[in-house]
């Protein structure tokens, strides 16, 4: 390699993924992928990736991905100054999670996650695109959107568990 090679850049780097997320393309494999490539800035390819939004993603560390002092507090700040520039618009914060000294460390993301009215499609939020640009719709109760504004919270866990 020349010396003025550019650095490796993973697949989906930060760019791409804050990029892509204009909105409602933006989802559970696009937020799975935003943990992935933070994963990796911050502790390399010795971390591994288990889970699923409902039950929370578990970030398995090989010991070689930290130093014999490994501070967790530090990695966890690392984790989520890299993690968050990667999500997208839905998501409110991303904070260290309240706990014991002696739990492992947690990140909790929290996203709105918008009214879900019977007869959705596979949990997309079903919000009419007028009355939520504009706060009213010209179909009115012919509409076949919900014009509802309420939001609920959905919170997923990240947490780091350094391997023997």
């Amino acid at each position: 390699l020349e010396p003025s090679a550019a650095p490796f850049v993973p697949r989906a780097s930060m760019g791409a993924v804050a990029s892509g997320s204009g909105g409602a393309s933006y989802g559970p494999q696009e937020r799975v992928t935003a943990i992935r490539v933070a994963a990796f800035h911050v502790f390399g390819d010795s971390a591994v990736l288990r889970g699923n939004a409902q039950k929370g993603y578990v970030l398995w560390l090989n010991r070689g991905a930290f130093r014999a002092h490994w501070d967790a507090h530090e990695a966890l700040e690392a984790l989520r100054q890299t993690l968050w520039p990667l999500l997208g618009p839905d998501i409110l914060s991303l904070d260290a999670a309240a706990g014991s000294e002696d739990m492992h460390p947690k990140l909790v993301l929290r996203r709105l996650a918008g009214n879900h009215p019977a007869g959705g499609l596979g949990g997309e939020t079903q919000l009419c695109w007028d009355f939520e640009s504009y706060g009213m719709c010209p179909r009115g109760a012919r509409c076949r959107w919900s014009h509802s504004n309420v939001h609920s919270i959905a919170e997923t866990t990240i947490t780091i568990v350094p391997c023997a």
